[in-house]
């Protein structure tokens, strides 16, 4: 089905909108910050009526973000999100019912490589994140939004890399106090081979997140092991993002939509482009997917 030309009022075409045909959704990924809320930890009631309506008429919503588990699981369970959900920026799948479907550690080598790399920048804290905590190379004030954010304070610090050797990583986030800094970041993680994946929020607007994972870990393969759970094609996966680190999941799914604040790179990858977090961009696409398309 085309609906070039028909789209409601809010909804624009994305960079690869030519390319998009219409599905009914089988599963929606929601990115989390900038995407599902904004500057508030809390998603804005139409946003929260939209995901209801979606689920009631038998469509999977899911949260697909670089954070850990524990920081999105009041989200998940206020808004009664069936899943699954892709955490870690594909890292870490789980099912809806807490089933581990596939996580992807770091070696203890790319662990040290990254211990080095934020420890000598006084600009960067790096946050070590294993099962179901995180250690952080020093306690700086200016992390202390991000931890207000996720909603519980580092586990301790660590003076070597060795120190982390008993614990599995599924993470490392850098977070760059700034612009130089994450840039540096950003170009040393993929120089080193690992997935990289960049991202901000609009509740800590000074600081941006590199978020380090083995090489086959972002939110794309995150996206897949779920379709593949499900049992779900492509075209029957919505993916709606902010942000670089969601890109490779907009090439996945069928349908890509990108927020209104997003970086115009991010929204040439989109199908659709909706309005932003602050204007209930994620309603918005909800409403036109499930009640405009069969």
């Amino acid at each position: 089905m085309s609906l070039t030309g028909q789209l409601p009022d809010g909804i624009l075409p994305g960079g690869r909108f030519a390319t998009w045909t219409a599905h009914r959704p089988r599963f929606v990924a929601l990115d989390v910050d900038g995407t599902l809320v904004g500057a508030s930890a809390t998603p804005r009631p139409r946003v929260c009526e939209a995901i209801a309506t979606a689920q009631q008429t038998g469509v999977d919503v899911g949260i697909v973000t670089g954070r850990m588990r524990h920081a999105v699981t009041d989200l998940i369970t206020s808004l009664q999100l069936t899943g699954p959900h892709v955490f870690h920026n594909g890292a870490e799948v789980q099912a809806g019912d807490g089933a581990t479907l596939s996580v992807l550690g770091l070696t203890d080598t790319a662990v040290h490589d990254l211990f080095v790399l934020a420890h000598t920048n006084q600009d960067v804290v790096g946050e070590f994140y294993g099962d179901n905590m995180f250690f952080v190379t020093r306690v700086d004030p200016r992390s202390e939004p991000h931890w207000q954010i996720l909603g519980t304070r580092p586990d301790g610090t660590i003076d070597t890399a060795a120190a982390l050797n008993s614990m599995p990583i599924r993470k490392v986030t850098l977070t760059a106090f700034t612009t130089e800094a994450a840039h540096v970041m950003a170009a040393s993680v993929t120089a080193s081979g690992l997935s990289a994946g960049t991202a901000t929020s609009p509740q800590t607007p000074n600081l941006t997140y590199v978020n380090a994972t083995d090489a086959t870990a972002n939110k794309g393969f995150g996206l897949t092991v779920i379709a593949e759970h499900l049992g779900v094609t492509p075209q029957g996966l919505v993916m709606i993002g902010d942000e670089s680190n969601d890109l490779p999941a907009f090439a996945v799914a069928g349908t890509a939509i990108a927020m209104g604040q997003a970086h115009d790179d991010v929204k040439a990858q989109a199908h659709l482009i909706v309005p932003d977090v602050h204007d209930d961009g994620v309603a918005h696409a909800l409403a036109f997917l499930t009640g405009s398309i069969r």
